[in-house]
């Protein structure tokens, strides 16, 4: 397979011109043959997120990030509310000694030999924290803090990140009080959950404690504490972390993150299954147009296989290009020793017609279902 393939986005925009505020100014960011007005639009546009989050006001950034005009504007848009964020945290903190708040993504890998629910809740946050501190976490900060509750994306809803805002007056040894989300684990079949520990520490108002970006020395030994802690009744749960950031980045963060744990575990198994029942696997990877959005798609399939293909979808978040994503589909399954691979050059839509099933593409069938090309 050619490595220079281009698959389209599946995506809607606006592509018309847009009265609000958010996009004018991210339109002006992008489009400024000067470096002293873009940044200048950048600032402006960040000026007003902020605005917006400590007015309580966040509807016409809403509209803006759900009818964007154009990717690049949607990218501009959720970078300059990542950057809000922070700066109206740090505009709350206390001067000198200041409230720094961050976030730990978190794949869960979980199986178990019959359903059952894992606790969206630390059982010993203490032992996690002494962890991240003995071993240097946060560039050593002692006064870090981890709130016991495994949150999940609702966290950093638009409507909730206002109310977030006072994590950042939070006193030094207070936890922030978040509700955390349990896990269903399906059974003996491995299932990965995205889920988040929000956490504070306290340093100076310009200290940067997020520089760095992997999880060397802490992350071993927490991921063996929060595994022996959240695996009870025959659970096997493997929690995998990120390094610390800011709270918006962690989101962005922890979606790659889920996408590729989840690919991976899909990948392996299927390529293994079908290697030892009917043969080499042949791959295909589409784009679908699905409501409020786009995913990628990746059916695995072989002509021996009466069976539809095996599938696996990944939605198309505020960030992501859709070929940096089919790069990372065609680049494991190269690692996988599957050859057999088609990248499709149409938009499809999320279901046949005829079934109402989603729309997976086997490569024994292409020639019947390419007439549910939209484009």
């Amino acid at each position: 397979m050619n490595p220079l393939f281009e698959i389209p986005d599946p995506r809607v925009y606006t592509n018309a011109e847009s009265a609000n505020i958010f996009n004018q100014l991210a339109h002006e960011s992008l489009h400024t043959d000067s470096s002293v007005m873009q940044e200048k639009a950048e600032n402006a546009l960040k000026i007003e997120c902020v605005r917006a989050l400590h007015n309580n006001d966040v509807v016409l950034l809403k509209q803006a990030l759900s009818h964007p005009p154009s990717f690049a504007i949607q990218r501009a848009l959720v970078r300059a509310l990542s950057a809000a964020l922070d700066a109206a945290g740090r505009e709350l903190a206390d001067e000198g000694l200041s409230c720094h708040v961050f976030a730990i993504p978190l794949m869960v890998v979980c199986a178990a030999p019959s359903a059952m629910r894992i606790a969206g809740e630390v059982p010993d946050i203490a032992e996690l924290i002494s962890i991240m501190r003995d071993k240097g976490a946060l560039r050593g900060n002692q006064s870090l803090s981890l709130s016991p509750a495994l949150v999940n994306t609702r966290v950093f809803d638009l409507e909730i990140l206002p109310a977030l805002l006072s994590l950042w007056q939070l006193p030094m040894g207070h936890l922030p009080e978040l509700g955390g989300a349990d896990m269903e684990c399906m059974g003996a079949q491995e299932s990965v959950h995205l889920r988040f520990l929000i956490g504070t520490a306290y340093a100076s108002k310009t200290a940067d404690l997020l520089t760095a970006l992997d999880t060397v020395p802490w992350g071993m030994p927490f991921t063996q504490a929060l595994g022996k802690q959240l695996s009870q009744n025959g659970a096997t749960v493997l929690p995998l972390p990120n390094a610390p950031m800011s709270p918006l980045a962690a989101l962005s963060g922890g979606l790659a993150a889920q996408r590729a744990v989840s690919l991976n575990l899909f990948v392996s198994n299927a390529v293994r299954n079908a290697r030892a029942s009917v043969g080499e696997p042949q791959a295909v990877i589409s784009a679908h147009r699905v409501p409020g959005g786009g995913e990628i798609r990746l059916s695995l399939s072989n002509p021996l296989d009466e069976k539809g293909a095996q599938g696996w979808a990944a939605p198309l978040y505020a960030m992501d290009r859709a070929h940096d994503v089919v790069r990372l589909i065609t680049e494991l399954l190269g690692a996988c020793q599957v050859h057999d691979v088609q990248v499709l050059g149409d938009i499809f839509p999320d279901r046949t017609p005829d079934t109402g099933l989603p729309l997976y593409m086997k490569a024994s069938a292409l020639a019947e279902l390419m007439q549910y090309k939209l484009h």
